[in-house]
């Protein structure tokens, strides 16, 4: 028996491609609401860093999966499954048309795919792990040696991602079993209720060096340095995962005078330039993805409708 599956249009691309734009134009002709894909979205008071869409922009389109969780609170992406899928469920129930939009692959790769299931933790190997790290292991070191083992893993996390770096080695060290075997084996046998189209927003190396400066400058002229402060007046700690992502990352350092303004400012531009190129290393991975520019907004809205049949 064939199982009729929802079709499902994504924008992604990476960081400062101008998804947000391209999509709440479309969301506005479409009738359709928006549901996030991505990772620094789903916190509460993190909002100037993470460049979360406006006022105004959420006034325009309905958003679902923004303001999610706060900061301090631990949010997996099988959470993120699970509450993305609920959102697309009741925008579908309102007669509406579902977009999700992000650049955080693991995401849109849950939606689609759901996610996939990995041994239960290993206490002693995990404990061992963390030794290594209080003993002088830099994170660094322990991403090359991710890199050594499971190559395809390693190319999807960044060296400052503690969790994920020590959960892939976890796994290995405890089964024998890199993390990209259990995602093959995953994907061989998931059976999504999906059928997805996928636009990967395609920026010229050029433009898209501009718009990451843009960005950046935009935050700090919004306030990036007061909405840090508030967070740490407000229970947020410098070691919690979303503050060390790029912009809270740097700057904290600012705040403790580790480092100036305008060395914070390079260091997000450098730091965010690496990880749209690890977004796109991700997207070129994934088959059946179709590649357009940002400036080409009426094809991608006949290319939706196409697919969605409108």
């Amino acid at each position: 028996m064939t199982v009729q599956r929802t079709r499902l249009s994504t924008i992604a691309g990476p960081t400062a491609s101008g998804k947000s734009d391209v999509t709440i134009d479309i969301a506005m002709d479409i009738n359709a609401e928006i549901v996030s894909a991505d990772s620094m979205l789903i916190y509460k008071r993190m909002d100037i860093g993470s460049a979360k869409p406006s006022k105004e922009e959420l006034e325009k389109v309905k958003h679902h999966m923004i303001d999610v969780v706060e900061p301090w609170e631990e949010y997996s992406v099988s959470d993120y499954e699970k509450d993305a899928k609920k959102a697309i469920s009741d925008i579908m129930k309102a007669s509406k048309v579902p977009l999700l939009c992000g650049g955080t692959g693991f995401y849109i790769n849950a939606v689609i795919n759901g996610t996939f299931k990995t041994p239960g933790a290993d206490k002693k190997i995990r404990e061992e792990l963390q030794k290594r790290l209080s003993s002088g292991t830099s994170l660094k070191e322990l991403h090359d040696e991710l890199k050594k083992i499971d190559p395809d893993t390693a190319s999807r996390v960044h060296e400052n991602d503690n969790y994920r770096i020590t959960r892939a080695l976890e796994v290995y060290y405890s089964t024998g079993k890199t993390m990209s075997y259990f995602r093959e084996l995953h994907d061989k046998e998931s059976n999504t209720n999906f059928e997805p189209l996928i636009i990967v927003l395609d920026v010229a190396k050029e433009e898209l060096q501009k718009r990451v400066e843009l960005r950046t400058k935009k935050m700090m002229g919004s306030g990036l340095l007061d909405e840090v402060k508030d967070l740490l007046k407000n229970g947020c700690t410098e070691d919690l995962k979303p503050m060390k992502s790029i912009g809270y990352l740097q700057a904290v350092k600012v705040l403790k005078g580790e480092i100036n303004i305008n060395e914070a400012i390079e260091e997000i531009n450098t730091e965010t330039i690496a990880l749209a190129k690890r977004q796109l290393t991700w997207f070129k991975k994934r088959t059946g993805t179709k590649w357009m520019s940002p400036h080409e907004k009426n094809s991608i809205k006949d290319e939706i409708r196409r697919f969605l049949r409108l």
